[in-house]
């Protein structure tokens, strides 16, 4: 396929053609139930809406959410992509690579098989490796292997279930999840695709965790940056000692982890000193692993008024931010803007200030 937006192309393998009778149909009467009509909506199953979103949905309740192995299994099981039935005139394309081909990008799924209808510009295909060269990472180290998927060949778009991610050095085994790819349609490369999110939330990410910092999460790849995030509901929770009997805990729907550095653009957070804690529910976050420093920003959104709350002081403060080198005894909280002119407001839960 080709037009002036993108193009679609197969290398190598073998090409036959073939007329596919569509499958017979046979039609049973039944008698109808009269049911109340309702209004319905169109499903969604796009996994990945909420990454290109600046405002998270947010629950402000601190209760963590567990589903049961019932719950996890049923999600997993019903998110096989459905294959669609051959019918007329097909080209079976077996062991190729498909190209996906733009004026800004050109990725491969390698050795896969399927099958293309002219009549429907659908392709029906099956396995495949998609790896993340095309974004700088090691295509030998980091790539998804598909089962059942399809697509339109007129578009450069491609997403699949169940599919296997490898990413050597990160996860010690594959792990199964959602996956997504969309070609640029700018000017400029889209370096946020591929896309892949796991379906668990239980998942060891070598790196991360150390003696000072405990992790419990999915992981997702968005371009060449990998976040703790899954299909399952809950969110990811990391706990960080500190000094003298201290600990932070913090969690958010996604953490952008980085080499050195854990970043979430929303998060809870509740620091425990001894039988006490400060809380704020809505925060950023960031944390650099090597020099053992939290910065704690306000939120810049719905949240952004809510203060920090310190059960020993029994006390409520706004500030701008946090910071705590987890190894020392006290925060530093400050004012960022006109901070000679507006000060830290503490105010008493007793109701004076």
């Amino acid at each position: 396929y080709a037009s002036s937006y993108n193009t679609l192309q197969i290398e190598g393998g073998t090409v036959d053609f073939e007329f596919a009778e569509p499958a017979k149909v046979e039609f049973v009467e039944e008698p109808v139930a009269e049911v109340q009509q309702q209004e319905t909506k169109e499903e969604d199953n796009d996994w990945f809406d909420d990454w290109d979103s600046d405002e998270e949905e947010w629950d402000t309740n601190w209760e963590e959410e567990e589903p049961s192995a019932e719950e996890a299994k049923a999600l997993i099981l019903s998110a096989e992509e459905p294959q669609m039935p051959l019918e007329g005139p097909v080209v079976r394309v077996n062991m190729g690579n498909l190209f996906f081909v733009t004026k800004n990008d050109s990725v491969a799924l390698k050795g896969t098989s399927g099958a293309i209808m002219p009549s429907s510009n659908t392709f029906v295909g099956q396995g495949g490796r998609f790896d993340w060269g095309s974004v700088g990472l090691n295509p030998n180290e980091v790539y998804c292997d598909l089962s059942n998927y399809n697509f339109q060949v007129d578009k450069p778009f491609l997403s699949a279930s169940n599919v296997r991610m490898t990413f050597k050095g990160k996860i010690a085994e594959p792990v199964s999840g959602e996956f997504e790819y969309r070609g640029s349609s700018g000017k400029t490369k889209n370096t946020s695709y591929p896309r892949f999110v796991s379906y668990q939330e239980d998942i060891d990410i070598k790196g991360i965790a150390d003696e000072k910092l405990s992790y419990k999460g999915g992981v997702g790849l968005r371009g060449d940056r990998i976040y703790s995030t899954s299909m399952m509901v809950g969110n990811t929770i990391i706990e960080i000692k500190g000094s003298k009997n201290s600990r932070l805990k913090v969690m958010s729907k996604s953490f952008q982890l980085q080499d050195s550095v854990i970043i979430a653009k929303r998060a809870a957070m509740i620091l425990y000193h001894g039988k006490d804690s400060i809380y704020n529910p809505a925060v950023k976050f960031r944390y650099q692993t090597r020099a053992h420093q939290v910065t704690i920003l306000k939120d810049e959104g719905t949240y952004k008024t809510l203060p920090f709350s310190s059960s020993h002081f029994k006390t409520d403060f706004t500030a701008d931010m946090i910071k705590w080198n987890i190894d020392s005894d006290s925060l530093d909280i400050s004012i960022l803007s006109a901070k000679n002119k507006v000060p830290i407001k503490f105010e008493s839960q007793e109701y004076y200030n």
